[in-house]
């Protein structure tokens, strides 16, 4: 078989709609974990779609693993969120036969938790790593291929430039497409869960590709793969979008109907959930809110946000109460964090009208505050942790090169934070989001870069990915410097996670300016959201150091230290 018929196979299971064979699929997976050395799965459920899934695994494991948890509070907290979570539960207990009292952990720990390691996934890498370097000791030239997280293995030119050919074909993108309909539909902590199936969890971030070069390897006598490879082989070949735990798998079946003849596809599942057209009706039961175009007829400043504030963030919102109602803000403060700025985020360039700004702005100066919170009890934590903020690759960084250069993790902003803000936008030309706005008047900078032998630790090969958010200074710079003529404008808020590892890596973190909408997304940043989701990844989610998310072996113990208590937003 060529490679190329073995790259094409490959990429058609992503859009495959025939009926997946629940038995052989139990079988192949049951095959794997065995070959991993662990115990068969002893449940299964099979859900409609990937979206009823991400739902079943988010009440089977929900506060098992410490991002689910941070996502399951979340969520709960609104009323609608309480009313989704019951109903996945009841949906659960039903098909699995047991009281709902017993869904919670009825499926044991997950393989993405954020504590221990992920037995699969670290035997494929493990035994991947072993015959790459055979082949290196064996006198083959090799090249590494560079990619975030963990130690991946080397390979050869021919088979670099074979990787990269099938990595960045088209078909291999389509699991993103299928996650951001998850968004679109049911909220970014959906489509994070979503891409945390086995596709991206078990043989590697885009799984299909990686084993069509390892099958075309093999069929030119290449490459030697394991019996646990070649299970996982069949498992991927068998299944569609799978969730792997300790004592159960969660399953999705395959769409009801695709259809390709467009440069992206339309899938449909039998439930309703879906993306596209299908024979030119939308394949989702309800179409997704479409996105706030610019120019609307709310769309002019109202001059509550002309109006610079000054102190804290409850007197801020004092004034703004004087306005007149704030709705949002109150539903907010009551728990409805991600609800609440979802909605923000639909009204486009109109929620800078009269109607809406008073409100936007009072939410943004709430998150922010507690944003800041979190900073500085973070901050205080990593000293108490002997944790050193010094750039990386001077003396104590993580290279322990030259001389040190140390920083402060966070630097308040100045008094006039607000009229550099206004600076900030006529230099732009266009407004920046009330996000970001408010972070620079309340919170000023952050800065996580450090050494330390836990969350940091020298040669691990992980990216730790500390937080860091440049102040209304560097980021006037930045704009400064750009001089180019066209919009939008990158203004860059951090280096990406090989950067502050002191390693040649990606772009930095940026957000497209101008951008007059109450949040906007960070462009480069690998969890693919906006500012404040962002945030909340890398604060709640990770206490600082989302990089770990990549890491397939143990957590540092700090990390669990470092989220205790932290204030949700």
């Amino acid at each position: 078989m060529s490679a190329e018929s073995i790259a094409q196979k490959w990429q058609d299971q992503l859009l495959r709609s025939d009926p997946i064979d629940h038995d052989s699929a139990e079988s192949a997976v049951r095959a794997a974990y065995l070959l991993a050395g662990m115990a068969e799965p002893r449940r299964f459920l099979w859900c409609t779609s990937p979206m009823e899934a991400a739902w079943a695994v988010l009440v089977l494991v929900a506060k098992t693993e410490g991002y689910n948890h941070a996502v399951f509070e979340d969520i709960d907290r609104s009323k609608s969120g309480k009313e989704k979570i019951a109903r996945a539960r009841a949906s659960v207990a039903g098909q699995l036969g047991i009281g709902e009292d017993e869904v919670e952990g009825y499926f044991g720990l997950p393989f993405f938790r954020a504590e221990g390691s992920n037995p699969v996934s670290k035997l494929l890498a493990q035994q991947s790593i072993d015959a790459w370097m055979a082949r290196a000791e064996a006198g083959d030239n090799f090249i590494a291929i560079h990619q975030r997280g963990p130690f991946k293995p080397l390979h050869d030119l021919e088979s670099a430039l074979l990787y990269e050919a099938y990595r960045f074909r088209d078909g291999a993108q389509r699991p993103a497409i299928i996650r951001e309909a998850m968004a679109k539909a049911g909220g970014k902590h959906i489509e994070i869960l979503g891409g945390r199936s086995a596709y991206h969890r078990l043989y590697g971030n885009l799984a299909y590709s990686e084993i069509a070069v390892h099958e075309a390897l093999a069929g030119d006598g290449k490459f030697q793969p394991t019996e646990l490879q070649q299970a996982m082989w069949v498992a991927f070949e068998v299944c569609g979008m799978w969730w792997p735990c300790e004592e159960g798998v969660v399953f999705a079946e395959r769409p009801v109907a695709v259809e390709l003849d467009r440069d992206e596809p339309a899938m449909r599942w039998a439930d309703g959930f879906g993306f596209g057209e299908i024979n030119g009706r939308l394949a989702a039961e309800s179409a997704p809110p479409a996105k706030p175009q610019p120019g609307g007829a709310d769309s002019r400043d109202a001059s509550v946000l002309e109006v610079a504030l000054r102190g804290s963030a409850a007197s801020r919102i004092a004034e703004l109460r004087k306005v007149g109602q704030l709705p949002l803000l109150d539903r907010y403060v009551a728990g409805e964090h991600g609800t609440v700025w979802a909605e923000l985020n639909a009204l486009g360039e109109a929620v800078r009208g009269k109607a809406h700004a008073a409100d936007a702005l009072a939410v943004a100066y709430e998150t922010m505050d507690r944003v800041l919170q979190n900073v500085r009890l973070l901050a205080e934590r990593l000293k108490q942790m002997g944790y050193r903020f010094v750039e990386p690759g001077s003396a104590g960084g993580l290279f322990r090169l030259g001389k040190a250069r140390a920083h402060k993790p966070h630097v308040p902003p100045t008094s006039d934070a607000g009229d550099r803000v206004v600076e900030l936008e006529n230099t732009v030309g266009g407004r920046i989001p009330l996000s970001l706005r408010a972070f620079f008047e309340l919170v000023g900078e952050v800065n996580f870069n450090g050494d330390h032998e836990m969350l940091a630790p020298k040669g691990s090969g992980i990216a730790p990915d500390p937080l860091m958010v440049l102040g209304i200074e560097d980021s006037i710079a930045c704009i400064e410097s750009d001089d180019e003529d066209d919009e939008p404008k990158p203004l860059d808020l951090a280096p990406d996670a090989l950067h502050k590892a002191n390693v040649s890596g990606g772009d930095p973190y940026s957000i497209m300016l101008p951008a007059p909408f109450a949040d906007a997304p960070l462009e480069g940043e690998p969890h693919g959201v906006s500012f404040v989701e962002y945030l909340r990844i890398a604060i709640l989610g990770w206490g600082g150091f989302p990089g770990w998310e990549e890491a397939d072996g143990p957590m540092p113990p700090d990390l669990a230290r470092l989220r205790e208590g932290l204030i949700p937003f």
